[in-house]
């Protein structure tokens, strides 16, 4: 089970279901094979980073944002020492 310390106040302004939108884009309108598929993944994947996070895995939250390119921001540690890089971002070098 999930640690409090890594839950939010319980949301109480508007909601959206993922599941909802991406299950209308997937069966429902016309749109190309792949994004069919991108949009089913994307909602297995949800499914799966909630029951591992509530389950106590709060590395599913990184690997989703990992795998979704969503990790922009995601701090750059060197393994050795368990700390993270300085101000500058080696994965821009990397892109250059």
């Amino acid at each position: 089970m999930i640690d409090k310390q890594f839950l939010a106040a319980k949301h109480k302004g508007m909601m959206i279901s993922a599941s909802g939108v991406l299950g209308r884009i997937r069966d429902k309108w016309k749109v190309e094979p792949h994004m069919r598929y991108g949009c089913g993944e994307m909602l297995r994947h949800l499914t799966e980073m909630v029951e591992r996070f509530y389950g106590g895995d709060v590395k599913a939250v990184d690997e989703f944002l990992q795998l979704y390119c969503l990790d922009v921001n995601r701090p750059i540690f060197d393994d050795a020492s368990n700390e993270p890089y300085g101000d500058e971002d080696i994965r821009k070098e990397e892109e250059d």
